[in-house]
């Protein structure tokens, strides 16, 4: 089912408005009342989308999981440069929100989230592919490989050449896995 014009456009200004106050202070000081001076909006408005700015701010997350989850679904879950050059399109895509929730976020609660769904859809290819690593193994190895590496990428995102990352990645984990083929 489509949303509606206005809903759309409603959710957007709210969620704008959220990260601009976002630049300014902490999700936990801003205020319903700021987020709708912001967008122009009333507050009966953003009751009607939303319980408060924490749930705002967890379905703006939660459409960048998604991003990043349709990031991982176009790749092979062992080419780790084509892996890696997905990410970066969904980051370069999503910018501002990067920079705000993953660069300016107190904590790392959104890359725990983004090494969770990596492992769901990749784990199953590494254990089929790495028949010489038992399940434990494989399984460490993909939690070091993943959280390392997707923390090279979100660190690094802006700074280096992204052909410099992705080579890094490719390479990096082509080393690791190689005693497990």
């Amino acid at each position: 089912m489509r949303t509606d014009a206005r809903v759309r456009y409603t959710r957007m200004a709210l969620r704008e408005a959220l990260l601009g106050c976002m630049q300014r202070k902490s999700i936990r000081a801003i205020t319903v009342t700021e987020v709708c001076e912001a967008a122009g909006l009333n507050r009966a408005t953003f009751y009607t989308h939303y319980r408060d700015c924490l749930d705002l701010l967890e379905q703006i997350e939660n459409e960048m999981l998604e991003d990043f989850q349709a990031s991982l679904r176009r790749t092979d879950a062992m080419d780790a440069g084509a892996l890696t050059a997905s990410i970066l399109d969904m980051m370069e895509a999503n910018r501002d929100l990067c920079d705000l929730l993953i660069h300016n976020h107190a904590d790392d609660a959104l890359i725990r989230k983004m090494v969770a769904l990596a492992h769901d859809l990749c784990i199953d290819r590494w254990k089929e592919t790495l028949r010489r690593a038992a399940s434990e193994e494989v399984e460490l190895l993909f939690s070091c490989l993943t959280a390392g590496l997707l923390h090279v990428v979100v660190n690094e995102f802006g700074k280096h050449d992204r052909e410099k990352i992705t080579r890094f990645a490719s390479r990096t984990v082509k080393s690791c896995i190689a005693p497990y083929l």
